[in-house]
């Protein structure tokens, strides 16, 4: 038996000899051969991919064929069914949950409805003199707020007071912002505000994930570009170079580029926008005192850069483009902001923003929504307050905004006369050429004595908050050692669900563009509260909360810092 094997081992030996020694006498010698990983297959061709029809076709079976995907969760295992008190105190993750789960927005529900029930039952008090504030009052309360008291509000006022529309059932079929019903509003977008040590300039993130990715990938920065060679083709195409071929092999190809620039994340992650930025914000010198200098800079960053100039070897901007350019500008009642949007493949367009110089608020309009955001702060004398709350809300149609009846302002008749008299432009909200010189023509602008307005009428009733910013110094503790990127705040705002395509939230692929307007608004007024409290942008600065500075929404918390947004 043994004879046996070691005959079948020696001829099988002697097969492989032969073999080799054939492929060896007839083979010609060739040169070092480039293997490719491509990473972007250029915009002539489609790339397919069987994984992603196996995924639909897995969503086409029918719910006796598929396993886990299709199984409901136990009622023990239910979300529904407890509550974190804490979550309640912050922005919930739909939007249309807010109006039953949203401590501060029930609470001052509650508050209208008692106040309403209060002028409602004749209360001795509200007779004689207080007639005109009742009428007053009940013009400014919509009549359809319900409030839920308890858990099983719900289900009672749907089974026995069919009579009653439920709060949010009334607001999703009636309300809609940025063109949208309440329902679409499903996902809850949490950025992360970063800045960076020894540095002017901060970024932006999609999520919490992709700052700590993007952290990650910086630690072996230097020794992924030094072992990571990337090629582009003529048609587009990115490639990723094998680790045995050195640069020496490709300089003599004419028909690739080799990409040699100093990419913030390796080319195969940011492709996917996993670990990429979503802005790089930048501060221009003496902004405020340069005439025609923008306030601030939105850079977006591109998750397919172009192919690398070989005549151009200094391009520090190839991987970042002119997102926003805010403008302002001083007036005695209000400060305007002109914001100038010029997204990619999008025509242009610009937003005009009025805040109050005596009211912490700011006003704009987008997509036929009024909007309003209340925490900025305000000079007031010599201290200034920083308010490291503000809350993004939808005005009130029956209130009025600084936003209202914008018009172009009229060349002021001097004793000089201009050689050339100029046509005067018709203001239009949807025509950024003309937006000349807009400032609001309504009286509520004008308003220089803030006393006249209290604080509870211009904080809308109807809606719930849309987003919120919240500066690090409630959340996290003061630390004694700086870091090279240090989270500064985040800013909350919701998303259409539909607009995400299937694509990682992590990723800034998945944020769309009504995301990114309303975010380059809310960071543009948190740069302005630091300024005007005199506060640096390194987290941990020292900061002066006071009672105008703070808003509540609700009730008053005694910390500024335990309710959130």
């Amino acid at each position: 038996m043994f004879k046996k094997i070691r005959s079948n081992s020696t001829s099988q030996a002697r097969t492989t000899d032969n073999r080799v020694g054939n492929s060896r006498r007839y083979s010609t010698p060739n040169p070092t051969p480039v293997n490719y990983e491509i990473l972007h297959a250029g915009h002539n061709q489609a790339v397919q991919d069987d994984d992603d029809d196996d995924d639909d076709d897995d969503d086409d079976l029918s719910p006796l064929a598929t396993t886990q995907s299709n199984k409901s969760a136990t009622l023990s295992e239910a979300e529904t069914l407890y509550t974190d008190r804490h979550q309640r105190l912050e922005l919930q993750d739909s939007y249309i949950d807010n109006f039953t789960m949203y401590l501060p927005f029930v609470i001052r529900q509650m508050r209208l409805l008692e106040t309403r029930r209060y002028y409602d039952n004749d209360h001795p008090l509200s007779n004689g003199t207080t007639e005109s504030s009742t009428n007053s009052h009940s013009e400014s309360e919509p009549s359809h707020i319900i409030v839920p008291m308890d858990d099983s509000f719900d289900d009672t006022s749907t089974i026995f007071e069919e009579g009653h529309i439920p709060m949010e059932a009334y607001a999703a079929t009636y309300f809609k912002i940025l063109e949208k019903g309440l329902t679409h509003f499903s996902i809850k977008r949490l950025f992360i505000l970063v800045g960076g040590m020894l540095k002017h300039n901060m970024y932006i993130f999609p999520s919490e994930g992709s700052f700590e990715l993007f952290r990650s990938l910086r630690l072996n920065i230097k020794k992924e570009r030094k072992n990571l060679i990337v090629v582009y083709d003529k048609r587009g195409a990115i490639k990723r170079v094998s680790s045995s071929t050195k640069r020496e092999d490709l300089t003599s190809n004419d028909d690739i580029v080799i990409d040699n620039r100093p990419h913030i994340v390796p080319l195969d992650q940011k492709l996917k926008g996993l670990g990429l930025p979503l802005f790089k914000v930048l501060v221009p010198y003496l902004s405020s005192f340069r005439k025609n200098t923008p306030l601030i800079i939105f850079k977006k960053f591109k998750e397919l850069p172009g192919a690398p100039d070989p005549n151009s070897q200094d391009d520090t901007e190839f991987e970042t483009f002119n997102f926003c350019m805010v403008y302002s500008k001083y007036f005695q009642p209000y400060r305007r902001f002109i914001f100038e949007f010029h997204p990619e493949d999008q025509p242009s367009f610009k937003i005009v923003m009025f805040q109050s110089n005596f009211r912490p608020f700011a006003d704009f309009n987008y997509k036929n929504t009024r909007f309003r955001v209340i925490g900025p702060s305000i000079l007031l004398g010599v201290v200034q307050h920083y308010n490291p709350h503000m809350r993004l809300l939808v005005i009130d149609e029956n209130k009025p905004s600084l936003a209202d009846d914008v018009v172009n302002k009229k060349q002021s008749t001097g004793f000089i006369k201009r050689k050339s008299s100029e046509t005067y432009v018709q203001f239009d909200e949807s025509n950024p050429d003309t937006y000349i010189n807009p400032i609001p023509n309504n009286s509520f602008a004008n308003e220089i004595n803030s006393s006249l307005l209290p604080q509870p009428l211009f904080i809308s009733n109807d809606l719930p908050p849309f987003g919120s910013f919240k500066d690090s110094i409630l959340y996290q503790n003061p630390q004694l050692l700086p870091k090279k990127y240090s989270e500064v705040g985040k800013i909350q705002i919701y998303q259409d669900k539909e607009t995400l395509q299937g694509k990682d939230l992590d990723s800034t692929l998945s944020v769309d563009l009504d995301s990114l307007v309303l975010l380059c608004v809310m960071n543009t007024l948190r740069d302005v509260s630091i300024r005007n409290s005199g506060r640096t942008h390194s987290p941990g600065a020292l900061a002066f909360p006071g009672p105008m500075g703070r808003l509540t929404y609700g009730f008053d918390p005694p910390n500024p810092g335990v309710f959130g947004l």
